[in-house]
């Protein structure tokens, strides 16, 4: 895969199946938490259940779309990053982003990807996967929240091992053998389907 449509029109495509994931994802965050999330149209549909509940959380973003949902929560301190803006990605990159990013500590990071392949998550901007990784660095654990779709997709840059990542949260359940590659990295799978 070699380009994406921008995050305008992502948002646009699988709503429920998104809509599904961030309910799943929320419900891994338990109050009190500091969560870091990264840029994506999935990644802000769980910045958005979130953002129903009473958590009092702190979140890190370097996304206007996640920042504006989990701020219109008052229970909810929202520390944006600094960094270039990318408008197709209503997100801000950079080595400014990566190292602000990198001077705090996080319980959770919720991230997304272009795809997911035996290697792990993948992204097809460079500087989306920095600060992926950046938040992983600085996060106790990490959750994956993709569209089933998204599996064995893959696109330029690697963000990690499947073992760096704790849960990985989706729409629904994935080919026997995928199952079978997320447990053996030990990683977590929860599956949200539809009716």
């Amino acid at each position: 895969m070699t380009s994406e449509p921008v995050i305008s029109q992502r948002g646009l495509t699988l709503i429920e199946e998104r809509a599904r994931i961030g309910r799943g994802a929320a419900s891994l965050i338990g109050k009190g938490q500091i969560v870091m999330i990264d840029g994506g149209s999935t990644t802000f549909e769980a910045a958005r259940c979130l953002s129903q509940l009473n958590r009092d959380l702190i979140i890190i973003t370097n996304s206007t779309g996640v920042a504006s949902v989990a701020g219109a929560n008052p229970t909810f301190r929202v520390i944006v990053c600094p960094g270039t803006y990318d408008s197709r990605e209503g997100s801000v990159f950079g080595e400014d982003t990566v190292e602000f990013v990198r001077r705090y500590n996080a319980d959770v990071a919720i991230i997304g990807a272009s795809g997911v392949t035996v290697d792990g998550p993948n992204d097809m901007i460079s500087g989306a996967a920095a600060i992926k990784r950046a938040m992983m660095s600085r996060s106790l654990s990490t959750v994956l929240v993709v569209s089933s779709e998204k599996f064995g997709r893959s696109s330029l840059n690697r963000v990690c091992a499947l073992s760096e990542i704790s849960d990985i949260v989706t729409d629904c359940e994935p080919q026997v053998e995928w199952r079978v590659v997320i447990e053996e990295a030990g990683t977590e799978l929860h599956v949200f389907a539809g009716n």
